[in-house]
């Protein structure tokens, strides 16, 4: 070791100083030379993907005036609001954008009225300005004028409004350019009129031509304005600036337009340098140019003091350091190399001595383990033999070791032993003997026993296994025990399972039982309610009864009624607890569903003088896919539940889109009763529950209504809660899933199965076969069908109606669905198998009262044609059979509808010159109809215009209503002239301007006289005269059906039901009637009606 301190060896340590010291300098230059030509490079590259940026901005920034050039050429006339919406749509935030408007171009001759109409629209203080002296002052007179008309953000921008542009000569000669060109155009820099802050913006337009111009002149002449936008060239710097890494260069950047420094305003640019002379004395410049809009701007990029790089480089600094510490580091090595030989080699002879007492060591502790261990060589040796070992296996040290360790093991394993051992020698996988590391050991008696063995492998000088053993005799034995139990415990769960099992289906099949045959009892209990809701319903169009058997009829009618919705709601709950119900997924227009709903509790709600308030949300579509009768059931539930607990004030019910964001409505009806506590409101929905005890007695109902109504939205797949205070009424809410669907059409659902009644456009008469095993309904269905004219046979079950179709020659069958020995479905069978041989149909419609879509599925594969539930709502029943029955089948009874008679021709030719004829018969189909809804409106409507003209300055909310009306009645009968004037004076009144409404008015008197003039000219048909017999229940049918009619809301449909009456009430009692109708006034026409009943002594239903 001292030779190594000595010698030679301090002379490779100077010579390592030498050269490491020489190496590090020329790094640290090279270094510095990279770094230079780096910083250089990389500047360019910012410096021009800087000004691509800048680029890159004013371009996305103009390009907002192409579309705003395509709107202004898309309509002759934008509306202020609009411009305003439009720009809303297509402003950018992230933009220099201040400004964006509209510059008419405006003659001189139509400067006074551009102004009054800039005011008319809401510009009250408009006018055309420009700038003297940095104010604004009113315009001076020139030939054009280039006004700001629309302007966005308005805000402080509306200081624009009126201001000149073509008064400024900047701004001049940009829009004249523009104008010329046809082509984007940005002017010089210049301060907005509208900022009181001086900074620099520039100007861009676009011209808008009237059409194409490719010529100077014909843009010239074409000109219609202007789109301008204003541009903040500060913003365009910042955003510019604001995109560079500061962890790169701080840069300096100054834009010229022209020889004008415009960014940083009052700033100054350095002079032009050539950067290659080296950073450290010479600053890096780079100008580019950048088009903007016909205007060429230079853009010149330098680094700040902070951003140039002063002396030496840190790199270049760093490379020297870090050579100069390699170098001593170097030094140090070889001057330590020699003393740590030695230490090794005393360090080595160290660790063989513990080794040693290592190896000692863990002898002692296998040797002591409790576990049996055995260590054998690569070939199957045993090497070692613990004391465990020896006690399992029975043999000692001297037995064991030194022999084969497969003597430890019995037969197969012990002859494939070898096998394993070669097998992992030659691909180094170890295969363990038996299934997994359970296997069978053999003492030195000869007795087997289960072990678990675990073999890890240890190399030292050579491969050495070393095996733990685990005798499993006793964890065999416990397991066996514990496997046992198990199995006896599951026996004893899997018999309490099945008894239990058993019975839940048994209560299950109970229940079902139950419901099903209460679903099934709707027809037997339906049926009699028919007989009884019907003859009283005739007995009542008696005028033989005294007042005090009426009273009584009339309470009994209202009771069976009664009776009828509370069978109706426990058969209902019992379909549904069978699983028996199913919803319709037909088109439903859903205000038209909600306000029907409300029109059947309508009637309750006025006797108690409480108001129903409907809201519908306007966003919402109108039509859905849904069961509207059941949707219709559960608002009926809801509301009439609120008007039974509500004595005064209104009831609100709203529609609107669901918060869970699906494709569901949530539905609310809200009222001011007497509330409910939280305990009642949780038990509400649950079947035969009311608040309370008292709460049936005074109020009444069975307490399934609700229940009903639970059931039915969860079908709907909603959900139904109730939100309520003690005194302070009731809010139900429900949801429910009804898709979207487009406008609804007509979906093939009968009227008589949704309530609906609608008349036969041509009523006929048919020879019927009826078949009714029930007697009262048979009666009562030959009754009514004879008395509509029509020649009914009654049979009394499917067998015989098959035998009298076999005899007899009929138009139409009606069926009943269960009757003994042969139902209907059997019958109707039996009867197109017959025609299939005759090559005939005939029509067949269901009677029933199980209605549900299942059944009519049912009835619809056995043949039949359509469907009417019962109770039978004749109506509807007479409306089916007219719309399934084939046309040219059966015959018209004049005796029965005197007051049928043939379409009247009419002459429309002379009114050609004020009513655009096809239009209107394309509309009300029927001529004579058309024209005397024409002549109406002559008489009533002729002087309108008159009565304008005196409420204009009295009552301008009552002159609207009139125009409103007017516009209407005009579109409705194709007045085109008189629809015009009045939709223009309407909408001058709604936005306040009387000026023009006045000024519209004489041609509207005009238009309004000359056309009640050619509509009096025209020669009407004679009217029959009407007899002056009165036929009571001929006139109460009548009146019945008009009431049906009205609901269309439709002249047309309710024409032939007033030519009816005709037969039997003069025109002076039908007047009030005519008017309403006339005035489009369906509701006060139904209203009218029920005075005219009353006044006849007739009492109508609904």
């Amino acid at each position: 070791m001292k030779e190594f301190r000595n010698g030679w060896n301090r002379a490779s340590v100077w010579l390592t100083i030498i050269l490491g010291l020489l190496l590090s300098g020329i790094m640290a230059y090279i270094n510095y030379q990279q770094v230079s030509e780096n910083t250089i490079a990389q500047f360019q590259r910012e410096a021009d993907r800087q000004a691509a940026a800048i680029r890159r901005d004013i371009e996305v920034d103009l390009s907002i005036l192409t579309p705003a050039v395509a709107f202004f050429d898309a309509s002759h006339l934008v509306e202020r609001y609009e411009f305003r919406l439009w720009f809303q749509s297509v402003k950018v935030v992230d933009n220099s954008l201040d400004v964006l408007g509209w510059i008419p171009r405006v003659a001189n001759s139509q400067r006074a009225k551009f102004v009054d109409e800039a005011r008319a629209v809401g510009l009250s203080g408009f006018r055309f300005s420009e700038l003297q002296n940095g104010k604004l002052v009113r315009a001076g007179v020139r030939e054009k004028y280039f006004p700001v008309f629309y302007i966005e953000p308005t805000g402080v921008n509306g200081a624009a409004f009126g201001f000149d542009l073509s008064s400024e000569p900047k701004r001049r000669t940009m829009l004249m350019q523009a104008r010329d060109s046809g082509k984007v155009t940005a002017s010089q820099v210049i301060h907005l009129v509208q900022h009181k802050k001086k900074r620099f913006s520039f100007l861009v337009v676009a011209p808008v031509y009237q059409g194409l111009a490719s010529t100077i002149a014909e843009r010239r002449e074409t000109l219609r304005g202007f789109v301008v936008a204003a541009f903040a060239v500060d913003t365009i710097g910042e955003r510019a600036l604001a995109q560079i890494d500061p962890g790169q260069f701080h840069i300096m950047m100054h834009i010229h337009d022209g020889a004008e420094l415009i960014y940083p305003a009052g700033g100054k640019c350095p002079g032009e340098q050539y950067f290659k002379e080296g950073i450290r004395t010479s600053g890096l410049h780079v100008i580019r140019e950048i088009a903007v809009a016909g205007r060429q701007w230079r853009v010149c990029l330098s680094p700040s003091e902070a951003g140039q790089i002063q002396g030496f480089p840190p790199s270049a600094m760093a490379v020297f350091i870090v050579g100069i510490v390699l170098t001593v580091l170097l030094a140090l090595q070889f001057r330590n190399n020699a003393l740590r030989t030695s230490e090794i080699e005393w360090q080595v002879a160290e660790k063989t001595a513990q080794l040693r007492k290592s190896e000692l060591r863990a002898e002692a502790i296998i040797d002591k383990a409790v576990i049996p261990i055995i260590t054998i060589d690569e070939t199957g040796i045993v090497q070692s033999f613990n004391r465990s070992a020896e006690k399992m296996f029975g043999y000692g040290p001297e037995e064991i070791i030194g022999r084969n360790v497969r003597m430890l093991m019995p037969e197969p394993h012990r002859s494939s032993h070898n096998k394993y051992v070669d097998h992992y020698l030659k691909t180094g996988r170890m295969k363990a003997i038996g299934v997994g590391n359970k296997l069978t050991g053999v003492r030195k008696d000869g007795v087997e026993f289960p072990m678990h063995l675990s073999v890890s492998e240890v190399r030292l000088e050579k491969r050495i296994f070393v095996g733990m053993v685990v005798d499993l005799s006793e964890i065999n034995r416990a397991e066996e025990a514990l496997r046992k139990h198990r199995d006896n415990l599951a026996r004893l769960v899997e018999e309490r399972t099945y008894e239990l099992k058993i019975a839940k289906e048994a209560a299950e099949t109970a229940n079902i039982a139950k419901s099903a045959f209460l679903a099934n009892m709707s027809h037997e209990i339906r049926t009699p309610m028919n007989s009884v809701l019907g003859f009283i319903q005739i007995t009542l169009e008696s005028r033989l009864l005294c007042a005090e058997l009426r009273r009584h009829l009339e309470t009994a009618y209202s009771s069976a009624k009664g009776l009828l919705i509370i069978i109706n709601d426990i058969l209902d709950v019992s379909k549904l607890e069978s699983g028996e119900f199913a919803l319709e997924a037909t088109c439903l227009d859903m205000p038209r569903i909600v306000q029907e709903a409300l029109k059947t509790v309508e009637s309750q709600a006025e006797e108690k003088g409480i108001g129903l308030d409907f809201h519908f949300d306007a966003d919402l579509p109108h039509c859905y896919l849904g069961d509207p009768t059941r949707l219709g059931q559960v608002i009926i539930n809801l509301v009439g539940n609120a008007i039974k607990f509500t004595k005064t004030g209104k009831i609100t019910i709203g529609v609107r889109a669901s918060d869970q964001g699906d494709a569901s409505l949530h539905f609310s009806v809200a009222d001011r009763g007497i509330g409910m506590t939280a305990e009642q409101a949780a038990n509400i929905f649950n079947p035969f529950t009311q608040a309370d005890i008292s709460t049936a007695r005074c109020y009444g109902g069975t307490g399934l209504g609700l229940t009903i109504s639970k059931q039915l939205v969860e079908l709907m797949g909603g959900r139904i809660w109730v939100e309520s205070e003690l005194g302070r009424g009731v809010t139900f809410h429900f949801t429910a899933q009804l898709p979207v669907i487009s406008p609804c059409r007509a979906t093939g659902v009968d009227h008589a199965l949704t309530g609906e009644a609608s008349s036969p456009e041509s009523p006929r008469r048919f020879q019927i076969l009826l078949a009714e095993d029930v007697p009262g309904n048979a009666t009562l269905a030959q009754l009514r069908l004879e008395q509509q004219g029509h020649r009914v046979r009654h049979v009394w079950n499917g067998s015989q109606a098959v035998e009298m179709y076999k005899g007899g020659t009929f138009d139409l069958i009606l069926m009943d669905v269960m009757m003994p020995e042969m139902d209907g479905i059997e019958a109707t069978r039996k009867i197109r198998a017959l025609e299939r041989e005759s090559k005939g149909h005939i029509t067949i419609i269901a009677l029933t009262a199980s209605i549900m879509k299942e059944d009519r599925q049912r009835y619809m594969r056995a043949g039949m044609d359509a469907v009417v539930g019962k109770p039978i709502i004749l109506e509807g029943l007479f409306a089916t059979m007219e719309r399934v029955v084939p046309k040219g089948i059966g015959s018209l009874n004049e005796e029965t509808f005197p007051g049928d008679q043939a379409r009247q021709d009419i002459d429309l030719t002379p009114l050609a010159d004020v009513v655009d004829i096809d239009r209107g018969l394309a509309s009300w189909r029927d001529p004579l109809v058309f024209a005397k809804s024409l002549a109406s409106f002559a008489d009533r409507h002729s002087a309108d215009a008159e009565k304008i003209q005196q409420l204009l300055d009295e009552n301008s909310k009552e002159a609207r209503m009139i125009s409103h009306t007017l516009k209407g009645l005009a579109g409705n009968l194709s007045l085109p002239e008189v629809a015009r004037l009045a939709t223009e004076i309407n909408a001058a009144l709604k936005a306040g301007s009387h000026e023009p409404a006045a000024t519209l008015l004489p041609s509207l008197q005009a238009a309004l006289k000359n056309a009640a003039v050619v509509i009096r000219k025209l020669k009407m048909p004679v009217a029959r005269i009407a007899t002056p017999e009165f036929d009571s229940k001929a006139v109460s049918s009548l009146l019945q059906e008009l009431l049906i009619m009205l609901d269309q809301d439709d002249p047309v449909v309710a024409e032939p039901g007033l030519s009816k009456l005709g037969e039997y009430l003069t025109q002076d009692d039908m007047i009030n009637i005519r008017r309403a109708i006339d005035a489009f006034d369906f509701a006060r026409a139904k209203s009218q009606t029920r005075i005219l009943a009353e006044r006849l002594g007739i009492q109508l239903e609904g």
